[in-house]
């Protein structure tokens, strides 16, 4: 039941490779819990990444969401990429 559930309500959660929230499992109570990562305004849409955003460089992190998910990634991070905003990652 909590899995079905669970998927149903994270899956809502778009992707941003600058993500503002993370997903993490708390397996002692056998649930998602969403936090958010910083300061989120009102009305500001909650994302979260489908993958370590820490190191990967843009055509990596597009190239993998692509293949698993289907989709090219069009979040600010990706849009505005350049090698120095790569390096400082």
């Amino acid at each position: 039941q909590y899995a079905t559930n669970l998927l149903l309500v994270i899956s809502r959660f778009s992707c941003s490779c600058k993500a503002n929230a993370s997903a993490n499992w708390r397996s002692q109570e056998k649930r998602q819990a969403v936090y958010a990562t910083r300061r989120i305004a009102k009305g500001e849409e909650i994302c979260i990444s489908y993958l370590d955003t820490k190191q990967a460089r843009t055509e990596v992190r597009r190239a993998y969401l692509e293949k698993k998910y289907g989709y090219t990634c069009m979040c600010e991070s990706c849009v505005f990429s350049t090698p120095e905003s790569d390096n400082n990652r």
